[in-house]
């Protein structure tokens, strides 16, 4: 359902993403955002890139430059 939307805000931002950022962007439920990222990154269509903010844990999320090649 989100696949494509996220692959499309990635590719215009250029930069890597959060998904509450792209949940806000987007429009789309966090949730389904975390399930679109699960089925890219089996793909391997897309990087997520742990980062520790204290005790929370962020993810960030950017695009495979190889997938680029590759796909356009």
């Amino acid at each position: 359902m989100g696949k494509q939307e996220v692959i499309d805000y990635l590719i215009k931002k250029k930069s890597p993403a959060t998904q509450k950022e792209m949940a806000e962007k987007l429009r789309i439920g966090r949730a389904n955002i975390s399930t679109s990222c699960r089925s890219l990154k089996k793909e391997n269509a897309i990087i997520i890139t742990p980062s520790r903010r204290g005790c929370f844990t962020e993810y960030m999320i950017s695009l495979n430059p190889i997938y680029m090649r590759r796909k356009f």
